[in-house]
């Protein structure tokens, strides 16, 4: 302390007695020199003090990996001896302070903070400058270029000369620590942009929060804690506070710098582990990708994904957002959406993180059906040409367009993929929509292939699926009856599968290659039966239009031909090769559990037709 200064018990008191005001009209930090003594030189502080020097580093990590990454290199399993590290620096730097070394204080322990603390990631990347700024704020932190030297075009932090003054080693090496955590966040995320405030790499948010927190109760195991914290303590009281006390005037923020007040509100502890645990920590595991600046937003207009950084105004800040992994790539949802549907918000919440693998068998096409769902409530194709007021499902086959929209298939796939994550609400509303579709001008063995390939499906899909087999019109009519006849109706779907030529060899194709569908084929023949839509004698369904005899499987095998779906013309050749009925013997066949059939026998017939039983 100089003589005058001795005399006047207040720093901001003039010679003649008359108090000025600190905070001037000017807003600029920067409106007084520093009348700090600048340091010795040497290697260390010179590249600190270099106003030439240039450093683009820029990590390409995201905050939340950010954070993270240093947590765990600071982890006592990842760095054993930082905490004795740190405890040397502290002495080192109190000898310092004892020996009249304050003005060199900050620039000797840069370095050693740097490589025990940072990785060394801040090694080049910063100037440190020293500057009055009244004594409100411990200093600032400005992005690449942004510093009261404009000749500096690497990170800047401005201590200020008028704590210094007044603080002790310990006070100043908590101050320089943190701002070297906004140091980091700008090298860890790049530079900061006018619209990117808001993604916190100079605020003081809950990843400052949670490496404040770390490096403190790191530097607790030997000693007192170092003050690091959100604000910091007033080390004297100013003469124009005291008889004119008022809250310092706070001009509007620049978006290049940080702002250190005393008085920057504090976010509970407990919040900030919360967060770390949820967002954060799962992020060591994940793959690169989840650690980039990017991620991927789905666009509800445009039905595609858009990559954007995390910083942009269109992505959602982690804290109120999650993500799914889709092919190892991160794709944000914000956390508003999924709150709609409860069991997607407690499939994030079980796992106690914002991160979610989407299973490797949901296809890309299904997975963006899932986003569309979460963001508009619904999604495409629309199932109103396929639905009628007093109609219901499942639906009756049509003929096949070639260029109908895939309403089953998508609704049979988001319903599979929901099953695999748990997600029970989606598996209603696409259930609602099968169950809605009265007509299909889909190919209907695509639609059993999804439904049935891939393991046994869920009980509700599957009854679905068997109810989709009887299926016929006028099925609204049945009304607890057993059998009803009505002519002009078409038969239940299942015959259909069987008798129609562009069905019938892919669905006998299909049906022994998926136990599920076997046994499901078995019930509705069944059903039919029970319900006289099926002739055991024929072994196949009959159609609503005709009811024969029981016994017209032996009496009239003319007839059988057209129900079997098989070439009348070959009953009645091969009758007259072998003398009309004699050489036929009619008995039915079984081949397998629920496979029903005819046998012929005769001279040559069974050559001819060895590979072609007609079975069903």
């Amino acid at each position: 302390m100089t003589y005058i200064n001795s005399l006047v018990p207040f720093r901001d008191r003039t010679t003649v007695g008359f108090p000025h005001s600190p905070y001037s009209s000017d807003p600029d930090l920067y409106r007084r020199q520093s009348t700090f003594e600048q340091p010795s030189s040497n290697n260390a502080v010179s590249r600190l003090r270099n106003e030439r020097a240039r450093c683009d580093r820029n990590l390409g990590w995201n905050l939340d990996f950010a954070t993270a990454f240093l947590v765990d290199h600071l982890d006592a399993g990842n760095s054993p001896d930082a905490a004795k590290t740190l405890r040397a620096i502290r002495s080192r730097a109190q000898e310092s302070f004892n020996g009249g070394r304050l003005q060199e204080l900050p620039y000797l322990v840069f370095n050693a903070l740097d490589e025990i603390l940072f990785a060394n990631h801040l090694k080049g990347a910063v100037y440190l400058d020293i500057r009055k700024l009244g004594h409100d704020i411990s200093g600032t932190t400005c992005t690449h270029g942004r510093g009261p030297n404009r000749k500096v075009q690497r990170i800047s932090i401005v201590l200020n000369d008028d704590l210094l003054q007044q603080a002790t080693s310990r006070d100043i090496i908590a101050n320089l620590i943190h701002h070297m955590i906004h140091a980091y966040f700008l090298v860890a995320c790049g530079p900061q942009d006018e619209k990117e405030v808001a993604y916190g790499r100079l605020s003081h948010g809950l990843h400052f929060g949670k490496i404040a927190n770390t490096i403190k109760t790191l530097s607790g195991a030997y000693g007192k804690p170092l003050p690091i914290g959100f604000g910091h303590p007033l080390p004297y009281r100013s003469y124009y506070d005291e008889y004119h006390p008022r809250p310092p005037p706070r001009h509007p923020p620049k978006w290049f710098r940080s702002y250190c007040f005393s008085d920057v509100p504090v976010i509970p502890e407990a919040d900030i582990e919360d967060f770390y645990r949820s967002a954060c920590a799962p992020l060591l595991d994940l793959p690169e990708t989840v650690q980039k600046p990017t991620v991927l937003i789905y666009n509800h207009r445009r039905h595609n994904l858009e990559q954007v950084h995390r910083a942009s105004d269109l992505a959602t800040p982690s804290t109120d957002s999650v993500e799914f992994l889709f092919d190892d790539k991160p794709v944000q949802i914000s956390g508003d959406l999924i709150d709609n549907y409860l069991c997607v918000r407690r499939a994030f919440d079980c796992g106690k993180t914002r991160f979610l693998k989407v299973p490797e068998e949901v296809s890309k096409e299904t997975f963006m059906t899932l986003l569309e769902l979460l963001h508009t409530d619904n999604y495409s194709p629309d199932i109103q040409p396929v639905t009628a007021s007093g109609k219901n499902g499942p639906p009756i086959i049509e003929a096949v367009h070639e260029d109908s929209p895939p309403y089953l298939l998508t609704d049979i796939r988001l319903f599979k993929a929901a099953g695999e994550m748990c997600f029970d609400d989606v598996k209603g509303v696409a259930l609602d929509r099968l169950r809605a579709q009265y007509i299909t001008h889909e190919d209907p063995i695509t639609v059993l292939k999804a439904l049935y390939e891939g393991g046994e499906p869920d009980p509700e899909l599957r009854d679905w699926g068997r109810k989709f087999l009887t299926r016929a019109a006028g099925d609204e009519e049945f009304a607890g009856i057993t059998r009803i006849k009505r002519y002009g109706a078409d038969p239940p779907n299942i015959v259909k599968l069987e008798q129609d030529l562009s069905f019938r060899e892919r669905f006998f194709d299909l049906v022994p290659r998926c136990g599920a569908l076997e046994i499901d084929v078995l019930k509705a023949r069944e059903s039919l039966m029970r319900d006289g839509r099926m002739s055991p004698s024929w072994g196949s369904v009959v159609p609503r239009t005709y009811s024969p005899s029981v016994g017209m499987g032996m009496a009239g095998p003319l007839g059988l031909a057209p129900a079997m779906g098989m070439p009348q013309r070959y009953l009645t050749d091969e009758m007259e090769r072998f003398g009309g009925y004699d050489g036929f013997r009619q008995e039915p066949m079984v081949v397998g559990p629920v496979r029903f059939g005819f046998e012929r026998v005769g001279p040559g017939f069974a050559e001819r037709f060895e590979d072609e039983r007609w079975l069903y």
